[in-house]
């Protein structure tokens, strides 16, 4: 597995050791080695690029593998406390899962109100009760008791390891689960949840969703960020622009939320951009000698030019964005973003991706067209508009907490990138 990125989970960081600690850690990870032998795991001791080893174990999710990163003597004693042997990973979610226990635990989060309100107001509990916070269990009646109980609460110290999060969460355990394979324990996790979710909405309002596995950082954490120091603001940025993207950013774990309010703070510049687009446009067609201004055909011509769209600007929302990219963005620092890392620039230029595939390799290609058609591609999926060039043709939708929305990372990365420019060149010195 060498060679691999470096994925760190949110409680890991890369801290220089000394000589006793690297060499307690040693020992410890050949204490998780010997035991991910017997079990038949996969097991890694890797160096990072600060010279340090830590250890990497592999448990199955689905039909691949989750890599739990082993930084520091402190992560290798949590796993060493754990029946980690006997975990699996599902797939797309937070959740882990024990065939062995016939149980399935599976982190949480709510969707209004914190989740210790939810808890207390299902146990009827006051809100501002000194009472120490109880689980809300749910068992089968006796004549289905072999349908699993069903707990929501605090999360379990195995989970917490596993999940690599630290301080308090919340989590729905299952007991008792009828499967026996992945596929199936997943199913039973989200028909059961989603279920209970449902009804709890419909009592107070507020529910709970299930947590989608974490994209992990793909880099190694620096020890220590020199050179950071703040100057008097000298930019002001556009109020509604920025509005947007700042929501854009708060919206985490809604990877369609978060794309769609970069897009749209790009979107609020389209007439400033597509007016400059348009009048090269119409200059090169009423310029060129063959024009005719009782001509038809030339005149269809000219009107497609400056054909006016939903966003108010001149030409097609698609049009639109790329005028915006290739006013806002130079060549070069385009290509220097696909540049900053290698699994990134394998990732857009895949055509597994089932978006607008971009030609990073081709190091003579401005690429400023193709992100905008990518971006474009993937806009499209969400709101779910029909394809631009068919009345009748539609574009596969991009459903929220579906592995596609999931997977959009590295695309809500270049939005972000094309938003932040895009600000950068419309804003305007203090007065």
């Amino acid at each position: 597995m060498s060679g691999e990125p470096i994925v760190l989970d949110e409680d890991e960081s890369n801290i220089p050791e000394t000589e006793a600690e690297a060499s307690a850690l040693s020992e410890k990870l050949t204490l998780i080695k010997e035991r991910c032998k017997k079990a038949n795991i996969e097991f890694s001791e890797e160096i990072d690029p600060y010279g340090d080893k830590f250890g990497i174990v592999f448990l199955q999710s689905g039909r691949s593998k989750r890599r739990i990163n082993i930084f520091g003597e402190d992560k290798a004693d949590r796993l060493l406390s754990i029946d980690f042997e006997n975990q699996r990973f599902l797939s797309g979610y937070e959740a882990i899962c024990c065939y062995k226990d016939r149980t399935i635990e599976a982190g949480i989060r709510a969707t209004r109100i914190i989740p210790s309100s939810i808890i207390r107001r299902l146990l009827n509990i006051e809100i501002f009760s000194e009472s120490e916070l109880q689980t809300v269990e749910l068992k089968p009646n006796e004549t289905s008791n072999d349908r699993p109980t069903i707990e929501i609460g605090p999360s379990s110290n195995q989970f917490n390891i596993l999940s690599g999060i630290r301080g308090s969460r919340f989590s729905i355990k299952m007991r008792n689960i009828r499967a026996s394979q992945h596929d199936a324990a997943l199913s039973e996790l989200r028909s059961y949840s989603s279920s209970l979710f449902f009804q709890i909405d419909g009592l107070i309002g507020s529910t709970f969703i299930l947590e989608r596995e974490r994209q992990r950082q793909r880099l190694p954490l620096p020890r220590k960020k020199q050179g950071i120091e703040l100057i008097y603001p000298k930019s002001c940025y556009n109020e509604d622009s920025m509005s947007l993207f700042m929501y854009a950013k708060s919206a985490r774990d809604m990877p369609l939320l978060q794309f769609l309010g970069f897009y749209q703070s790009i979107e609020f510049y389209f007439p400033r951009y597509s007016q400059n687009e348009a009048r090269r446009r119409v200059g090169s067609i009423v310029k060129n000698p063959t024009f005719r201004s009782h001509n038809d055909d030339d005149l269809d011509q000219l009107i497609s030019a400056i054909r006016i769209s939903k966003a108010n600007g001149l030409g097609s929302e698609r049009s639109q964005l790329r005028a915006v990219i290739n006013e806002c963005l130079a060549t070069e620092e385009v290509r220097s973003f696909f540049e900053e890392g290698s699994d990134r620039a394998k990732y857009f230029a895949s055509k597994s991706s089932g978006y607008h595939n971009i030609p990073v390799s081709n190091k003579q290609t401005d690429l400023r067209n193709d992100v905008a058609d990518r971006i474009y591609d993937i806009r499209c999926k969400i709101v779910h508009t029909k394809n631009e060039h068919s009345e009748e043709e539609s574009v596969k939708m991009i459903l929220p907490f579906s592995d596609d929305a999931e997977s959009l990372l590295h695309d809500i990365d270049l939005v972000q990138f094309v938003a932040r420019k895009v600000l950068i060149a419309g804003s305007t010195d203090f007065v």
